[in-house]
């Protein structure tokens, strides 16, 4: 509620530590001098973690000097981004898969990992698997595909969701398939050309490049 004649407000959330709300920005500052104030009596805050207990207090300034801050909040918890259902694998060739799943309402990236033995990270640019995580950037559409994997080997993948920077926990494994071996051709016929020459033919071996 409105304090009668304050003429700004400050704001602490405490997330585990205390720290300041910075009204431009509606993010929280380990400093109270890096946070400004603002005037109305209401704020938002943003960038915060779920599954913790959060409470706040406020002060209110009267010119230029600040109250005492107020008793703290009821505590509440932000909830955890809604985990995706597990994905489903398509064989697209000897070499490449393409993972699905569902989309998330309001979730704005999704982050893959793909199981071949040990767990890597999809790399949505390159549609590669990269070894760390910090070396596979997201994406948003609801599939991928993935490159340059090796045949006869089991593979399954996981998604995780991004909403507004905060990430979900990954789903549950796919169904494992693996990719098939390349066919292998036929037996070559040889054909005698000359005395030093020899014409080497098959049959053409459906998809091979």
């Amino acid at each position: 509620s409105a304090v009668p004649g304050a003429d700004g407000y400050g704001v602490i959330v405490h997330d585990g530590e205390q720290k300041f709300v910075d009204w431009p920005t509606r993010t929280l500052k380990e400093n109270a001098k890096d946070a400004r104030s603002g005037t109305a009596t209401s704020v938002l805050v943003e960038g915060l973690k779920p599954d913790t207990p959060l409470k706040a207090q406020v002060a209110a300034k009267h010119s230029g000097i600040w109250s005492s801050y107020s008793n703290f909040s009821r505590a509440v918890s932000l909830p955890s981004p809604t985990t995706p259902q597990a994905p489903v694998l398509q064989i697209v060739s000897n070499s490449t898969l393409l993972v699905t799943w569902s989309a998330v309402p309001g979730a704005d990236g999704y982050g893959v990992i793909v199981h071949d033995g040990e767990q890597k990270f999809v790399d949505w640019p390159t549609r590669t698997l990269k070894e760390n995580a910090k070396d596979a950037r997201s994406g948003t559409a609801t599939s991928v595909l993935v490159e340059g994997l090796k045949p006869d080997t089991p593979l399954k993948a996981q998604v995780a969701a991004k909403h507004s920077g905060i990430w979900s926990s990954y789903s549950n494994f796919s169904r494992a398939v693996s990719l098939p071996s390349p066919t292998t051709p036929q037996a070559p016929v040889l054909q005698i050309v000359s005395n030093s020459t020899l014409l080497v033919t098959w049959s053409a071996v459906p998809g091979a490049d």
